[in-house]
């Protein structure tokens, strides 16, 4: 019961027992009495709605880690289907074996998802969801998932699925329907890249932009670039290796398998802005290539390396300013 509403029906109810006293000259000492068991039925009451309450939070805590332990039982009957290590899995209770009909003592789960992480052998998982009183967890770990991490006033809008953990740049999502779909989050991206005049010759001006949350200590920030010899392709400086199914571009950058990949570092690597890289063009037509990465670390001390997509442009393909 609303400790507004049970305060509101006390007052009602002494207001109501001093006008009786009034008409009926009741001794003084009687409305006293009556007064005093109006304050212990509602105490009384008070008390029975916060334990009631109580008894529910804990059971929904309790249904929500038998959700967890169905999704990883799940899992482990069938690992290849979780097994990307850059993959964050949002699998809806709902099509989580054993989980479709467990609800929220409070009603429905709305909406609701057991988070997947893989990484080495090991497995991680989180709840993030809400039931319909708008009581639940976001992207809580299973070792928080308790009565006093309980958020209890969650609006659905506060329930994301199209974030990555970590580094993790590919999402798979399993809504309720059961559909999966695949999408993609970067916190670091080319934001945009200009025609530049540079010593008097035409460049590519290369933004890169970056939003690390603030629990990571974000310690370096750069870009990897490239030309087309610098990737290992002397043929055509003009062709778009990135559209090469023999040449992954990505992969050449981040690891300078050819050794001629080149980098470019700020002074002062800071969570989230813009940095720029020049690139002076040879000829007319040439083809660069860059990938963006911010070096990060967890309150753990873990480090994560973020990497944006891999782009190609050229001088052509830049806009003007």
């Amino acid at each position: 019961m609303d400790n507004n509403m049970q305060n509101n029906q006390y007052n009602n109810f002494k207001e109501n027992v001093q006008k009786i006293g009034k008409k009926s000259k009741l001794p003084i000492a009687l409305i006293t009495i009556f007064a005093f068991l109006v304050i212990i039925v509602t105490v009384i009451l008070i008390w029975t709605s916060r334990a009631i309450d109580e008894n529910k939070d804990e059971e929904l805590v309790k249904n929500i880690k038998l959700i967890m332990d169905n999704a990883n039982a799940m899992v482990t009957e069938n690992k290849e289907a979780y097994s990307d290590e850059n993959t964050t899995y949002y699998i809806s209770n709902k099509c989580i074996k054993g989980s479709e009909k467990i609800v929220s003592p409070y009603g429905e789960f709305d909406p609701a998802y057991v988070v997947i992480t893989k990484e080495g052998e090991n497995y991680s998982y989180y709840f993030n969801g809400r039931d319909i009183k708008g009581k639940g967890f976001l992207t809580m770990s299973l070792q928080d998932i308790n009565v006093e991490n309980l958020e209890k006033d969650l609006d659905k809008e506060d329930i994301v699925t199209n974030k990555g953990l970590g580094a993790r740049t590919r999402i798979v999502v399993v809504d309720s329907s059961c559909k999966e779909k695949e999408s993609s989050y970067y916190k670091v991206k080319i934001e945009k890249i200009e025609k530049y005049e540079f010593d008097d010759k035409k460049a590519v001006k290369i933004y890169a932009f970056r939003e690390i949350e603030e629990e990571y200590t974000v310690t370096k920030v750069g870009i990897y670039y490239a030309s087309n010899s610098g990737l290992g392709f002397y043929t055509n400086d003009s062709t778009d290796l990135t559209k090469d199914p023999n040449y992954d571009v990505e992969k050449i950058l981040k690891n300078n398998t050819t050794g001629n990949v080149s980098e470019i570092v700020a002074k002062n690597p800071t969570n989230a802005g813009d940095y720029a890289l020049i690139y002076t063009i040879v000829k007319e037509g040439d083809m660069v290539y860059a990938l963006p990465y911010v070096v990060a670390q967890d309150k753990a001390g873990k480090e994560y390396v973020f990497y944006g997509p891999a782009i190609s442009t050229s001088y052509e393909q830049a806009k003007e300013v």
